[in-house]
């Protein structure tokens, strides 16, 4: 029997990971799963958060899924199938992947008898729609066109009115898909997997294999070097012991694009001064402390546009 793919696509800062661990953890995906996590960034975040879950991850560490490691991207699907006995693999590609490249990959012959599409979700953030899909729009709406089932994520946080003209703009974009927008914590995690089940359509898979442009008419290998000219990362390893309050203030300081460049998501996980582990996030101006299981090592990874990387490694060396 093949082994399902359920493919978790979105933005930076979406809520990819948030997302997959919700239905994980609400018994979605029960046993025989593994993940492929691929970040872009100097150092992997996201794995640590996934292991909290005990299921088995291969992170591609460098580049991204849709640019320059698309043979590595292979090579882990087949190593995940040798290695492991799994019945579905979760795929959660990088924040700035265009979907459409990943789903290429599905329609080889090498994967046909060995692996079948089964969900293909893009996790919308709506706080940040207006902006991403007026200045990243190679990446953005590539996401939005190609899935199957579109997440909105922050939904309770704009009015029904607002809901329903972003529900017409992303329908002018796919017509297609199915679009959830009840805030997550209304739902269970089963629920978001029903509006998501079933094979892929046909119809996606032939304009892959036609070569489908995105908006703009950016052609897919366009839009794979635009995203390493478009966006850069800064990263550190074995960061510091910082108080709590710090590292709030710390990524506050983030929004300040004339000193530290436009920073679209920074990430990490740290012990704080109080021996509890930590992880945090922030997206364009908002951000987030939680705690979170001990890691080996502290790290923090920033991405971004102009990045001033020199003074970005004075912010976190304490």
């Amino acid at each position: 029997m093949p082994i399902a793919i359920d493919i978790f696509s979105g933005f930076l800062g979406a809520g990819k990971t948030m997302l997959i661990k919700k239905m994980i953890s609400e018994g979605v995906y029960v046993k025989d799963l593994a993940i492929i996590e691929n970040e872009f960034g100097e150092v992997a975040i996201d794995g640590a958060y996934l292991e909290e879950n005990c299921v088995q991850i291969k992170e591609i560490a460098s580049g991204c899924i849709c640019c320059s490691v698309v043979g590595d991207f292979k090579q882990a699907i087949l190593e995940v199938i040798e290695r492991y006995p799994v019945k579905h693999i979760i795929i959660e590609p990088s924040g700035v992947a265009a979907l459409s490249d990943i789903l290429k990959v599905f329609k080889e012959r090498s994967f046909e008898e060995k692996l079948i599409l089964h969900r293909v979700i893009t996790v919308v953030d709506v706080m940040r729609f207006e902006m991403y899909q007026a200045n990243f729009s190679a990446f953005y709406k590539n996401q939005i066109q190609n899935a199957k089932t579109i997440v909105l994520s922050r939904t309770q946080l704009i009015s029904k009115e607002q809901l329903q003209k972003l529900v017409q703009q992303i329908k002018a974009l796919n017509s297609g898909a199915a679009i959830v927008t009840t805030p997550w914590e209304e739902l269970d995690g089963k629920v978001i997997a029903q509006a998501s089940d079933g094979s892929f359509k046909e119809e996606l898979i032939k304009k892959v294999r036609q070569g489908h442009r995105s908006i703009k008419q950016v052609t897919l290998l366009a839009a794979n070097t635009l995203a390493h000219n478009t966006f850069d990362s800064f990263g550190i390893e074995n960061l510091m012991i910082f108080d709590e309050s710090k590292i709030k203030d710390m990524l506050k300081q983030l929004q300040d694009t004339e000193k530290y460049g436009e920073i679209l998501r920074a990430k990490g996980i740290i012990c704080n001064t109080k021996g509890k582990w930590i992880q945090f996030d922030y997206v364009t101006g908002e951000c987030e402390v939680r705690e979170t299981k001990p890691y080996y090592t502290g790290k923090l990874c920033v991405i971004g546009t102009h990045l001033k990387k020199e003074v970005l490694a004075e912010l976190f060396k304490g």
